[in-house]
């Protein structure tokens, strides 16, 4: 089984990674977990992955897409899809993964994960050179600032600021 089309991370880079906990560095068919799962966590990640870019606009595309269009921003994904992998592939190690201890090769990987789903939401991969398809302010709710009558509407924080009982009102006056 191979890694999908949508991942960026390969097995070779998890090996790289956490490859100590297997034997020779290399996940097989006889290793826990075998290179199967390795292939399967890695497309899980990047799956998670795609559901943070496309929250933040960016476009659902290929590793080779990527590769085009923006290599640079493909270098961090990859490394984003393989710490994902790695923290995921340590937390199935009780040594690794210890919840006392006070650090952890899988919180290490985890940690690392987290903080780039997290930067995913500001500019950083536009500086990168990936292009969002949706803009951010795009998705900013506005609304009329005149009421179905015509009349100017106040703006929420200027209602009732000076106001006593019963001189409310909910327009502005033209001059």
């Amino acid at each position: 089984m191979a890694v999908g089309d949508y991942t960026y991370g390969t097995e070779t880079g998890v090996e790289a990674k956490v490859g100590w906990v297997v034997p020779d560095r290399d996940f097989t068919d006889s290793t826990t977990p075998t290179d199967a799962q390795v292939h399967t966590i890695l497309d899980q990640i990047a799956a998670d992955i795609h559901a943070k870019l496309t929250e933040a606009g960016y476009p659902v595309q290929t590793k080779a897409n990527v590769e085009t269009n923006a290599p640079r921003a493909l270098n961090w994904l990859i490394m984003l899809n393989e710490a994902g992998a790695s923290a995921m592939v340590l937390q199935s190690f009780a040594i690794a993964g210890d919840p006392e201890a006070v650090s952890t090769p899988a919180g290490y990987w985890k940690k690392i994960y987290e903080d780039g789903l997290n930067m995913i939401k500001g500019r950083f991969l536009d500086e990168l050179g990936l292009a969002r398809t949706i803009q951010l302010s795009e998705l900013l709710v506005g609304t009329s600032v005149d009421d179905t009558d015509g009349n100017r509407k106040k703006p929420i924080f200027k209602r009732d600021t000076f106001d006593y009982p019963s001189s409310r009102t909910l327009t502005e006056e033209e001059d």
